[in-house]
């Protein structure tokens, strides 16, 4: 018989206390890592529930009776609250989108007794309107001919470069946009 030959298989001793805090810890990162995420989604939920969607609308009637309309509404979810107001034409800044569009009418148009009867709106700086609201920013009500030339050269007029009707509006969280005539930009957030 052969003597047994004795080999030294050492097993490294597994000690259980580790490897259940090893795994405590591991599980305890990944409910943090998922904690983490469902923050930062429902963060972005919460604000896309309050975005404001300012835009404008052109309504008009060449018919009786004669109206033309340029409304500002926010079509969003939550308010808008106005940051800046910027109303120039040709480098002359105006407090009114009308005021500058008057600027570019003939003297045709300017002399007719009518155009008294036009009105116009605006927003300041600080400004809030509500989601759901609209504001008239133009209204020529019962005028013919300055119907006629709005709808005869509205693409002229909100297409010329000299003509810049720019604005910026967050929400309550401070993201921006910016209304550059018909156009909404995201601008991130407010400085």
């Amino acid at each position: 018989m052969s003597p047994k030959s004795k080999t030294n298989t050492r097993r490294f001793p597994i000690n259980t206390n580790l490897v259940v805090a090893a795994s405590a810890i591991f599980i305890s990162v990944c409910a943090l890592v998922v904690s983490v995420m469902q923050v930062q989604i429902e963060r972005k939920q919460l604000e896309s529930s309050v975005w404001p969607r300012l835009n404008l609308d052109i309504s008009r009637s060449r018919g009786e009776p004669f109206t033309y309309k340029l409304v500002l509404n926010n079509n969003g979810v939550g308010p808008a609250i106005i940051t800046q107001v910027d109303v120039r034409y040709k480098g002359k800044k105006f407090n009114f989108l009308f005021d500058a569009i008057y600027e570019m009418m003939p003297d045709s148009i300017l002399n007719n007794p009518q155009i008294r009867n036009s009105t116009s709106g605006g927003f300041f700086q600080d400004d809030v309107m509500k989601a759901g609201d609209s504001q008239v920013l133009i209204i020529l009500p019962n005028n013919k001919a300055l119907v006629e030339w709005m709808c005869q050269n509205e693409d002229r007029i909100f297409k010329d470069p000299d003509l810049v009707f720019r604005m910026s509006y967050r929400n309550i969280y401070g993201d921006c946009w910016m209304l550059d005539k018909f156009k909404v930009v995201e601008l991130g957030t407010c400085d």
